[in-house]
């Protein structure tokens, strides 16, 4: 009976456990902004492509979070490794926001009139990560963006953009992770 009193007591003193929600996995912090003072001086590239490759990485590069957030006047991507980087990364941009799901599969269109195709060779979207693979953002520039592969080491995200893609884009580290980051260009 003393157990019982005790037990009692201390849950009529607890306050109620209210769950308060947070942002989604999927939404960027202030460390996902936070880049090297040298980030910012790289150049723009507006409807262009880029391609990054690295020397000795990993059979597969696994993703473990994909991140998006909005800041003044530019959008990011992050694109974060549970460890190397992969072999291979390019991002191009396009006019039009249709893209083919998988390898040899369908179109399919996002929201936005302008896009950018994220593809990663020795990649593996799936083993570490279990978040979303269709985000809808609400930003200004980043409007959705969607896995469209992630079979035999390639991966791909596309992403809707509202207007002409300009970014610059690096790797990271500490946690390892591809950057994107989105900016105005003129339409």
């Amino acid at each position: 009976m003393v157990v019982a009193a005790f037990l009692l007591a201390v849950l009529h003193r607890s306050p109620p456990i209210t769950h308060v929600p947070g942002p989604p996995s999927w939404r960027a912090t202030a460390g996902d902004f936070a880049t090297p003072d040298w980030f910012s001086t790289l150049p723009l590239k507006c409807l262009a492509g880029i391609g990054m490759g690295v020397a000795g990485t990993p059979a597969l590069a696994y993703v473990s979070a994909v991140r998006t957030g909005s800041r003044a006047d530019q959008d990011l991507v992050t694109i974060q490794f549970a460890g190397e980087r992969p072999a291979e990364t390019s991002v191009s941009a396009q006019i039009g926001a249709t893209f083919t799901v998988g390898a040899a599969g369908k179109p399919i269109t996002l929201e936005g009139k302008y896009g950018a195709l994220v593809t990663m060779q020795t990649a593996d979207g799936h083993s570490h990560y279990s978040g979303p693979s269709d985000i809808k953002t609400g930003d200004r520039l980043v409007l959705e963006l969607r896995k469209v592969r992630d079979d035999s080491g390639v991966m791909q995200w596309a992403i809707g953009l509202s207007q002409v893609p300009c970014f610059r884009t690096a790797y990271l580290d500490h946690p390892t992770r591809l950057v994107i980051d989105f900016l105005p260009g003129s339409s």
